[in-house]
C-alpha cells in the first residue's frame, strides 16, 4: 500500500525541533485538510521558504477540543506554546475545529 504524501510548512525553530527529534508532535487545526492525514502516511515538512525539507512517518494521532485540553494531554517539550499556536489560528477556528496533534517520526 502506498502512503499517502502531505506537505506542510513549517517555521525554522518548529523545523529544527522536530528535524532533530526534539519534538515529536505537530499540532495543526483540525480542518478539512488534516482530517485526510492517516497512521503511516508520509508528511513532507519544509522550511517557510523551501530552502530545506525532510520526511516524517505519521505514528499517531491526538485529536483536542481546546488549547486547554492540548496543554493538559501534552509533555512541554513536544508542543508549540499557546501564543505560537494562537499565532495561527483564531480562538474562533480552534473552537470550530479543534486541534490535531500529529505524531511523527523521522524517516
Amino acid at each position: 500500500m502506498v502512503n499517502r504524501g502531505h506537505e506542510m510548512r513549517l517555521n525554522k525553530e518548529s523545523f529544527n525541533a522536530i528535524k532533530n527529534k526534539k519534538r515529536t508532535i505537530e499540532i495543526r487545526l483540525f480542518d478539512e485538510k488534516r482530517k485526510s492525514i492517516k497512521i503511516n502516511d508520509i508528511i513532507k515538512f519544509n522550511l517557510m521558504d523551501y530552502s530545506d525539507s525532510f520526511e516524517v512517518k505519521v505514528i499517531g494521532l491526538m485529536r483536542f477540543k481546546n488549547l486547554n485540553d492540548l496543554f493538559n494531554n501534552i509533555n512541554s517539550n513536544n508542543a508549540d506554546s499557546i501564543d505560537n499556536i494562537k499565532s495561527f489560528y483564531t480562538e474562533d477556528e480552534i473552537k470550530k475545529y479543534g486541534l490535531l496533534g500529529i505524531v511523527v517520526e523521522r524517516i
